[in-house]
């Protein structure tokens, strides 16, 4: 049996003033007249001795109704599961994840381990994805702030397999020093259980829970590339059958394929493409390879029919647009050197000293970028800008003044700044700049 509060177990200590008021002794003496109580006041009665209760239903009535109220609010709990401080579950995030009935039961299982915490208001839990590379999801978060609802939508594909070594090896990180600890494997494999004998921290109770495998296909990698002729493409990849025994028999794949021209012309023209390239995997994989004729430019999509795994998504185009580009600044190799190894930007430079104020060209709207590198303009271009260092405008009033480097607003809905605390950071400096 363990109790929710047993700090209220020391109501029990009352039951000893209660003993004391049952065992003065009561004695009671017939007198003919009151008036030899006048003889009786200077003389120093003996005290009383203490004696041994007796019986009595209201003894035994008070005695009972302390216990019960101590008990009920010590909320006892008749389990033999003993209380754990922290639960850390390790959920598989490999493709398999992506199966619909695997994450119901894998939301099943979270909520199950859940309720392992209950009355215990100083547990907390953890939740991490299990993939190439460990995701934690939630980490210490207290009982009763936070549900499995919190994390659900996060429950996705992270890799093609799981690393239960190394999710492991994060684990133990994640644990205190005298806590009671249960480390829960949910979609269990063979390599979690050799991960499992290989750690054992003092005082972590390990629990595992295979999933039932799903048969799915994985895209491991794709490629695209140009053909001799215009129009002419070539695909090659290859394929992971994840859910299949390294010594299964000869299976077959099927990827699709899909194009969306990117003209209205060519869409017309029926140059819209579905179809399937089979995929022949042995021993769990296969490499594929097809050659393409479109009609022009578009998007070209590979995805594979069996499971949920999702898509490659491919930029068509027979020759890339040619960019003009506009750096203004003291130099700057290395990003130099990366704009021309696109080959879609054709790069001017304005050697500019740092800090100072820079004369752009009556012309500069028609580049389509322009690197400003720790200089000063006086208005801000009419084009595509990419500030960099102190760069900023001048203007009428100098140099953009300095202000207080206080956040107003973070932005959390962009992918830089996903599962990011920013609002943690403290920032040194800031400058008012054009949009």
């Amino acid at each position: 049996m363990t109790f929710g509060a047993p700090a209220w177990l020391a109501l029990l200590l009352l039951a000893g003033p209660i003993l004391l008021l049952h065992m003065r002794s009561a004695r009671r003496v017939s007198v003919p007249s009151l008036l030899l109580w006048r003889d009786a006041l200077g003389e120093q009665r003996p005290r009383s001795a203490l004696r041994r209760p007796p019986p009595s239903w209201a003894l035994l009535l008070q005695l009972l109704a302390l216990t019960l109220t101590a008990l009920v609010l010590a909320r006892p709990a008749l389990t033999s599961t003993p209380q754990i401080d922290h639960l850390v579950l390790l959920v598989d995030g490999g493709w398999q994840a992506a199966d619909e009935a695997r994450h119901a039961e894998t939301l099943s299982l979270l909520r199950s381990e859940l309720r392992r915490l209950e009355g215990n208001e100083a547990g907390r839990w953890t939740v991490l994805l299990v993939a190439e590379k460990p995701r934690p999801l939630a980490v210490g978060w207290p009982v009763g702030r936070a549900d499995v609802g919190d994390v659900a939508a996060r429950l996705v594909p992270a890799g093609t397999q799981a690393d239960w070594q190394l999710a492991l090896n994060m684990t133990r990180g994640l644990l205190e020093e005298g806590e009671s600890s249960r480390v829960v494997l949910i979609g269990a494999d063979a390599g979690a259980a050799a991960a499992v004998s290989e750690w054992g921290p003092d005082g972590a109770l390990v629990a595992q829970f295979p999933l039932p495998t799903v048969s799915t296909a994985v895209l491991l990698d794709a490629q695209v590339e140009p053909g001799e002729q215009p129009g002419d493409w070539l695909v090659h990849g290859s394929v992971l059958q994840a859910g299949v025994e390294a010594n299964a028999a000869v299976l077959a794949a099927q990827v699709a394929v899909g194009f969306e021209p990117a003209t209205a012309e060519a869409a017309g023209s029926g140059g819209g493409l579905r179809g399937e390239l089979e995929v022949p995997l042995v021993d769990g994989s296969g490499r594929f390879q097809a050659a393409l004729v479109l009609p022009g430019d578009g998007l070209l999509t590979l995805r594979p029919t069996t499971g949920p795994a999702p898509a490659a998504t491919f930029v068509l185009t027979a020759a890339l647009p040619v960019v003009p580009v506009l750096y203004v600044g003291p130099g700057n190799p290395p990003l130099l050197r990366a704009l021309a190894a696109t080959g879609a930007a054709h790069v001017e430079t304005l050697a500019v000293p740092e800090g100072q104020i820079a004369n752009l060209p009556a012309s500069v709207a028609e580049y389509g970028l322009v690197i400003l590198d720790a200089v000063t303009v006086d208005a801000a271009p009419l084009t595509s800008t990419l500030w960099l260092g102190a760069a900023g405008v001048t203007g009428s009033q100098g140099t953009a003044a300095e202000v207080p480097a206080e956040a107003v607003r973070w932005a959390t809905d962009a992918a830089l700044v996903a599962r990011t605390e920013w609002s943690t950071l403290t920032l040194a400096s800031a400058w008012p700049m054009p949009l």
